[in-house]
């Protein structure tokens, strides 16, 4: 398909906005996108030993940087199609912009879908506002350099909407027979799809849904489809056990699940306001208007045909049933969960008619506000604490400097840890003084980095007199320095280490 002088315009113009909001930094402390970062970093790294995101560490650590099994923060609830996909990656580099160039090669892939799909249904125009719609969510300026799974959750359910779901779903006076390598490749994807993350299972529900209100309505449906679209989600997930077992790792993912969940949020007010705010964040104002014009005309998605109507359910059951059972984890950490709320948006924009300059000025004033919105959300970095660190880390350590020592005050912040090339010994928090000295004996490091509170409970002062040189690592001028004499005074402020 013909893209066009406006989609590449939009393309264009995502790109430069994203290259001004630091896609070439080496350095990564956003909210969400340094772990992000430095999760996917550690994956492709790791890929031929498994594809986990655990750090390497040495058999001297005696700590892990997170309360999670083998010290990773991912296990291996992720599921294999979805490691392959970022695999490619590492074609890029490993370093932090090679991850987020690739997670924004895969955006500009979204953009295209939806530019496509709605093209095809509604018209090139249609198609066109509905990518600029995409390209100003707050949600896709926030995370379009993010590699995370969100990404591929969606181009999976456009690509089962566009090219599989017209395999599906015939009027009864259709006699055509499909081709028989179309129809192969739409029950790949219906089959392999879920393959890429476990929570597609509430996507591939709301295909299987969407086909049983178009059975209802007289048209003509594969019950085969159906049963497919319900069941291959629970295949993965035997499949994904096996896979772990194969590695010699436990399944986490309903121990992750324990703990993203908390039911009793729904019984407390604050919950709603929190809940409020960060989608509020997520959609911008142009998001929530769509919405509001999406769900309120569903008989026109429905009339455009069983691969739009099938869409915007799979996509809203997606988003409904995560931000559902994921509730206390999308108001504390992870508002990236409200994701599909981009694509659902871009149809939304296919109700906003244009035939009324009170309706262009009400368009462009929504387009603006929203895009800054979403630059908004990148001036909210609260992970300060790792800038300086990182990058110390940059200037001063190379992979031939072998293993640093660190703590875990410090260890636990992903982008951080990541830096370091050659992997960590991680020293618990009741490490004594004496084992300590023994350790750097042992060990022979050549980097040490330590949070204040472990420097003074290891007399780490004394590798001074042991050839050592002690500086403090320079902390973020952003830090309050109230903060760094109160609160955080365990960590700050924090000593570097270096065999002079």
């Amino acid at each position: 398909m013909k893209l066009g002088r406006g989609i590449v315009v939009i393309l264009l113009m995502t790109c430069c906005s994203q290259a001004a909001l630091g896609l070439f930094d080496q350095i990564e402390s956003r909210q969400s996108i340094g772990e992000h970062v430095a999760h996917n970093k550690g994956l492709v790294e790791n890929f031929p030993d498994g594809g986990t995101d655990c750090l390497s560490q040495s058999n001297y650590s005696s700590g892990m940087s997170f309360p999670e099994v083998d010290g990773c923060w991912h296990y291996r609830s992720r599921y294999i199609v979805g490691e392959l996909l970022w695999v490619p990656a590492g074609i890029i580099g490993v370093d932090y912009p090679s991850m987020k160039i690739f997670s924004l090669l895969v955006a500009l892939t979204e953009i295209v879908l939806i530019f496509s799909f709605i093209s095809k249904y509604f018209g090139r125009i249609e198609g066109q506002k509905a990518a600029l719609a995409y390209s100003t969510v707050p949600a896709f300026i926030y995370y379009a350099q993010a590699p995370f799974i969100g990404h591929f959750r969606v181009i999976a359910v456009l690509l089962i909407a566009r090219f599989a779901i017209p395999h599906f779903s015939r009027d009864s006076s259709e006699e055509e027979e499909l081709g028989g390598v179309w129809k192969f490749a739409a029950w790949a994807l219906v089959v392999i799809g879920p393959g890429i993350d476990s929570l597609l299972a509430f996507a591939w529900a709301g295909f299987g849904l969407s086909l049983i209100i178009l059975n209802t309505r007289g048209r003509k449906v594969s019950i085969n489809a159906i049963l497919a679209f319900f069941s291959s989600p629970v295949l993965w997930f035997i499949i994904s056990n096996k896979v772990n077992d194969m590695f010699g790792y436990n399944n986490e993912l309903s121990a992750r699940f324990e703990a993203r969940t908390d039911f009793s949020l729904f019984m407390d007010s604050d919950y709603y306001v929190a809940f409020l705010d960060s989608f509020t964040n997520q959609a911008g104002p142009l998001g929530l208007v769509l919405l509001i014009l999406l769900f309120s005309d569903l008989k026109r998605y429905y009339d455009a045909g069983p691969e739009v109507f099938s869409a915007v359910v799979s996509l809203s059951s997606m988003l409904f049933f995560t931000l559902f059972v994921f509730q206390s984890t999308f108001i504390d950490c992870c508002p990236y969960f409200a994701y599909p709320v981009v694509a659902l948006c871009s149809f939304g924009m296919a109700g906003f008619k244009l035939d009324a300059r009170k309706n262009v000025l009400i368009l462009s004033i929504l387009l603006f506000t929203s895009f800054s919105s979403g630059l908004l959300l990148h001036s909210v970095e609260n992970n300060y604490s790792e800038r300086e660190l990182q990058r110390y880390v940059i200037d001063n350590i190379d992979e031939e400097d072998g293993m640093v020592i660190t703590d875990h005050n410090i260890a636990r912040w992903n982008a951080y840890r990541w830096q370091i090339p050659g992997g960590t010994i991680h020293i618990s928090e009741d490490y004594s003084a004496e084992e300590f000295k023994q350790l750097v004996v042992s060990a022979q490091p050549e980097h040490i980095i330590l949070s204040n509170q472990s420097f003074h409970e290891v007399n780490a002062s004394i590798l001074e007199s042991e050839g050592y040189c002690v500086t403090e690592i320079e902390t973020d001028e952003r830090i309050p320095p109230h903060w760094i004499d109160g609160w955080m005074s365990d960590v700050y402020p924090i000593r570097g280490i270096w065999r002079c």
